[in-house]
């Protein structure tokens, strides 16, 4: 279990991407959690906001606890970063052609 110490509100989140394409995930949430007797932090994002203190649920590699992933929460998918960059070899391609190079 992770407890969250910061909830904010994230302007970038919501900013328009590639492709006219939003995240919808406006919350910054950092939280800590403990692995035997070290404790760590992790960040990620959320669609909901969750209270300072509240416990939620996150897995972790037993063989490297310090990299944690939260259940519902997790930071956009590089899935947009590709399409944008995919999006722009497309472009770029179709006005070299026009261009008659």
């Amino acid at each position: 279990m992770a407890e969250v110490t910061e909830c904010r509100y994230d302007v970038r989140a919501g900013r328009a991407l590639a492709f006219g394409l939003t995240s919808s995930k406006h919350f910054r949430i950092t939280y800590n959690y403990r692995v035997g007797d070290e404790l760590h932090t992790g960040e990620c994002f959320s669609e909901i906001a969750r209270p300072q203190g509240s416990l939620f649920l996150i897995r972790y590699d037993p063989d490297l606890p310090s990299s944690s992933h939260s259940r519902g929460a997790q930071r956009p998918f590089p899935l947009l970063l590709i399409v944008g960059f995919l999006g722009s070899i497309v472009i770029s391609l179709l006005l070299l052609k026009l261009r008659g190079c």
